[in-house]
């Protein structure tokens, strides 16, 4: 088990223009809310706990816990940390595809709708994952 302080918040620092301006205000306000509140509201709760924690995911990680002190840089690398890796285009079943990063803590690919979505507007013949109608998909 782990505990997570957020959701892509750190890599949110990338994608507005203000942010990436005032990246360093932005990073005294974020140690302050998850490292000061949130951590230490778990440890509140868990004093003796051995579970991990993260402050946002993904992330570069960190160096130490006590004091806790991360790595800051691009959240989406493939050599510190973990990543998130979505993509739509590229065939799921295809693992060239995937990024060869430490951890993948999130990752998403395009699949097939539900049959009874198309099962009405479409022939028996169709219902193959190789038919014509499924590549074309």
């Amino acid at each position: 088990m782990i505990w997570g302080g957020n959701n892509e918040n750190e890599a949110s620092f990338q994608w507005f223009n203000v942010s990436r301006k005032h990246r360093d205000m932005y990073i005294v306000d974020y140690n302050k809310l998850y490292v000061e509140v949130i951590l230490e509201a778990i440890r509140s709760v868990e004093p003796d706990s051995q579970r991990e924690f993260v402050d946002s995911s993904p992330s570069n990680g960190v160096i130490a816990m006590n004091p806790y002190t991360k790595i800051w840089g691009d959240p989406g690398s493939y050599y510190e940390g973990d990543v998130h890796y979505y993509d739509y285009k590229a065939d799921c079943e295809n693992y060239t595809t995937y990024p060869k990063a430490r951890f993948i803590s999130e990752h998403g690919v395009q699949s097939f709708p539900s049959f009874t979505s198309y099962k009405n507007v479409t022939d028996p013949s169709d219902w193959y994952r190789n038919s014509t109608f499924m590549q074309f998909r």
